[in-house]
C-alpha cells in the first residue's frame, strides 16, 4: 500500500513536469502558428530566431486589437523572447486574447493559474478557464483538466464553483468587467 503510494506520487511528480515541459513546447509551437496566418513577416521572424523583430510586430498587431497577436504577445513575454521576461504582462495580454474568445489564451491562462506564473497559484481559476477552451474543443485543455481533477488539485466544491464562474465567455467579460472586444 505504500508503495503503491509512493509510486503514484512518483507518477504525479512526473506527468506535473511533462505536462509543464509540453506546455512550453505547445506555445513555442503556437506562438509561431498563431501569428502566422496574420502575418508571414512575424511568422518569418520567429521561425529564424529574430526575436525582437518578432516583437516589435506582434506588440503592434496586439495593441490593435488583434487576438492572436495579443495571445504571441503574451506567449513572448512569457519565454522572455524579444522582451525581458514579465509572467504578469504575459497574463496581461494573455487576457485581453482570451476575453476576445482566443481558445489559445484560455488555454495559456489556465496554465500560468496552474503553475503561478504572474498571478497567484488558483487551481480554481486554471480549471475554469481550461473549461472555457475545452467547450471550445481544445484537447490540449482537456489534458489539463484532466491531470487537475486526476491530481486533486481541484475539489468537487472548486469545480462546481469554476462552472458557475465560468459558464461562457460572455459571462467572464461580464463578470470582470471587460469590454467585448479589446480597445485600440
Amino acid at each position: 500500500m505504500i508503495m503503491q503510494r509512493l509510486q503514484r506520487i512518483a507518477g504525479l511528480r512526473y506527468m506535473l513536469f511533462a505536462a509543464a515541459a509540453a506546455g512550453l513546447i505547445v506555445l513555442g509551437i503556437a506562438l509561431i502558428s498563431g501569428v502566422a496566418s496574420a502575418n508571414r513577416d512575424i511568422r518569418s521572424a520567429l521561425i529564424n530566431g529574430d526575436y525582437d523583430a518578432a516583437f516589435t510586430k506582434v506588440i503592434r498587431a496586439a495593441e490593435n486589437g488583434d487576438p492572436s497577436a495579443q495571445n504571441s504577445a503574451g506567449n513572448l513575454y512569457l519565454m522572455g523572447l524579444g522582451v525581458e521576461r514579465n509572467y504578469e504582462a504575459a497574463v496581461t495580454w494573455y487576457l485581453r486574447a482570451a476575453l476576445q474568445d482566443n481558445v489559445a489564451a484560455q488555454v495559456n491562462l489556465g496554465y500560468v493559474y496552474s503553475s503561478g506564473l504572474g498571478v497567484r497559484k488558483d487551481s480554481m481559476q486554471a480549471f475554469g478557464w481550461f473549461s472555457l477552451a475545452r467547450r471550445k474543443g481544445n484537447e490540449r485543455a482537456g489534458k489539463y483538466l484532466r491531470y487537475l481533477i486526476g491530481s486533486a488539485l481541484v475539489t468537487p466544491n472548486m469545480i462546481q464553483r469554476a462552472k458557475e464562474m465560468f459558464p461562457d465567455i460572455e459571462a467572464v467579460r461580464k463578470r470582470l468587467g471587460k469590454p467585448e472586444k479589446s480597445e485600440k
